[in-house]
């Protein structure tokens, strides 16, 4: 029972939730409140790179490659810029991650239970005196908040348990580390006052690859192959089906007041039960490489980005809007969360739950309102290309750490 027990752990950490549910439908069918803490602020500067790491390990899995790519492969880009080496390690490896460990000054952990690999690494840095940060992009330690959220609470029952009991296993590592990094400045806060330990954050950002692509696609845009307009959702797993509910009854009145409208659905989301009328509306298209997600996404004229009012959402990132705004395609969004990021007329359109129709309506009805929300995302965005703000938060959390750690017994 305990190594089955691990194993949901592992799989749900690793792959998420779509991941744990795909393994478990493949099987069948065939809090504490301390005083927040936060990590010292202080710009650093290059006078004070004596006292970076020398090294960093990031333990990371590959499984979920939209979170690999902006959480540790732009993690490696700015630390590069740093010139900082940083070395990626499989905890399935949990040879290697102890073997790494000991060249490592800094050994950051992304988004991981407290498997035995993790445990062995973190166990290891510790003996040696090296400093441990828990990374996460999402509440994922939090299990009032996953108890509470509508899109794990639409999930089948077993999937549900499994999913809100790897919150504890999230935590275990987030209190054997030293410290704490996210995505977000929320986030972070949240993280130091769940686990009292100090916290900071780097935001996503638009790095160079990403850059290549968006320009790739500006100089050879492929000829669409369906007339009309259409509005594009993109989903990484069925979890988000009741955030995609919030949009769906707009999406009815615009397309039905709208016989050229069209919705492109990317990924295994599932079409709401108010549209299977519209179905001949709508294109389906399974998960996508990156680079081709990007392409698909371009080939827009409108992106949409519901998300439900829910504690966990909250502490969720900007990438949707980034990646709209970096490719020009204009965004209607729910002011959870994307309010912090989003303009209202000015950057894109923000919806609350009973405005998606208002909203889908004005946009689809104007196209130089569009254009103008456009080319304001566009502008908005150039500061997290990752040498604008990303980096200047890398260098702040790494220059703090290190204080930090020069300070500490």
């Amino acid at each position: 029972m305990r190594d089955i027990k691990a194993k949901v752990r592992y799989i749900h950490g690793t792959e998420g939730t779509a991941g744990l549910y795909r393994r478990i439908r493949g099987k069948f069918s065939r809090l504490s409140d301390p005083t927040p803490v936060t990590l010292p602020t202080q710009p650093v500067g290059d006078a004070d790179r004596s006292v970076w790491p020398d090294s960093v390990v990031i333990l990371a899995n590959q499984s979920l490659p939209q979170c690999f790519h902006y959480r540790v492969r732009q993690k490696q880009f700015l630390l590069e810029q740093l010139a900082i080496p940083c070395v990626v390690v499989d905890p399935e490896d949990a040879a290697g991650a102890v073997s790494a460990v000991q060249l490592a000054s800094l050994v950051i952990v992304f988004r991981l239970p407290l498997i035995p690999g993790v445990r062995r690494a973190i166990d290891e840095a510790h003996r040696l005196g090296v400093r441990v940060v828990f990374e996460a992009d999402d509440a994922v330690y939090r299990r009032d908040l996953l108890e509470h959220n509508p899109n794990v609470r639409g999930l089948p029952k077993h999937v549900q348990r499994a999913v809100i009991a790897g919150a504890d296993h999230y935590l275990e590592t987030m209190l054997a580390a030293d410290a704490c990094l996210a995505s977000t400045r929320a986030l972070a806060d949240d993280m130091a006052r769940v686990s009292g330990k100090p916290a900071q954050f780097v935001e996503n950002g638009i790095d160079p690859e990403m850059q290549k692509v968006a320009a790739g696609i500006a100089a050879d845009p492929r000829p669409s192959i369906r007339e009309g307009l259409w509005i594009t959702y993109g989903s990484g797993s069925t979890a988000h089906d009741q955030d995609f509910e919030l949009a769906a009854p707009g999406l009815l009145q615009v397309m039905l007041d709208n016989p050229d409208v069209g919705l492109k659905l990317i990924g295994p989301v599932n079409l709401p039960e108010r549209l299977r009328s519209l179905e001949s509306r709508v294109w389906r298209l399974d998960s996508l490489p990156y680079g081709e997600y990007l392409r698909e996404l371009a080939d827009s004229d409108l992106t949409i980005a519901p998300l439900a009012d829910d504690g966990f959402n909250t502490f969720k990132s900007q990438v949707k809007f980034l990646e709209a705004g970096m490719l020009g395609v204009p965004m209607v969004a729910s002011r959870t969360l994307y309010d912090r990021y989003i303009e209202d007329a000015v950057t894109g359109l923000l919806c609350d739950n009973g405005s998606w129709a208002a909203q889908l309506s004005t946009a689809v009805a104007d196209a130089g309102l569009r254009d103008r929300l456009a080319q304001g995302a566009r502008q908005r965005v150039r500061s997290w290309y990752l040498d604008q703000d990303p980096l200047h938060q890398m260098r702040s959390f790494v220059g703090a750490l290190s204080v930090a750690g020069r300070e500490s017994p």
